[in-house]
């Protein structure tokens, strides 16, 4: 199958893409790829096992895998609507944690960041502060949504539109955290 069709079904199913000829059928240890509309960029997934094991973002396709069509659509195994994280989340006392609080206080300063940086031009001292500053940022929520994942379940990714910004799910229906703008 070709990625767009891949991508559109994976997103449909909240499932994986991968390359069939990338997976060495003797191994249960392959990369695959969670398609996403957020910041977070596409995320290459170490799977083990059929499970998630460790993920990372900004996955950068090569031009063969573009144009390739043996990609094919898999799902985590146990994996669906449930969270696959040991505890249960209380949204709003996990907000009120210490660790929530650090959350919403990256998010806030990345979202400020990536607003700051719209105002100048790229090549500027101007621009290249405010580029730091949002790679910063997007490291330490990364770091923030892997402890998410490994206590709750499930991803969450970052989001910022014109109208607001905050912290939600793939399908953007349970949203961890939302403001809006003013």
């Amino acid at each position: 199958m070709k990625i767009h069709k891949a991508v559109k079904k994976a997103l449909e199913e909240d499932a994986l893409i991968i390359r069939t000829s990338a997976r060495e059928p003797e191994s249960d240890i392959y990369a695959a790829i969670k398609p996403t509309n957020s910041y977070d960029t596409c995320r290459l997934v170490v799977m083990a096992g059929g499970k998630v094991k460790r993920a990372c973002r900004c996955w950068n396709p090569t031009a063969d895998d573009l144009m390739a069509d043996d990609w094919n659509v898999i799902k985590e195994v146990g994996a669906g609507k449930e969270r696959t994280g040991s505890m249960k989340m209380n949204k709003e006392k996990f907000l009120h944690t210490e660790m929530g609080g650090e959350i919403i206080a990256t998010i806030k300063l990345w979202d400020r960041a990536l607003e700051e940086k719209k105002k100048y031009v790229e090549g500027t001292d101007k621009y290249y502060k405010e580029e730091e500053k949002v790679i910063r940022y997007a490291a330490k929520w990364e770091a923030f949504q892997i402890a998410l994942h490994q206590f709750y379940g499930g991803w969450w990714h970052f989001t910022s539109t014109d109208g607001y910004f905050g912290i939600v799910t793939d399908d953007e229906e349970d949203w961890l955290y939302k403001e809006e703008r003013r």
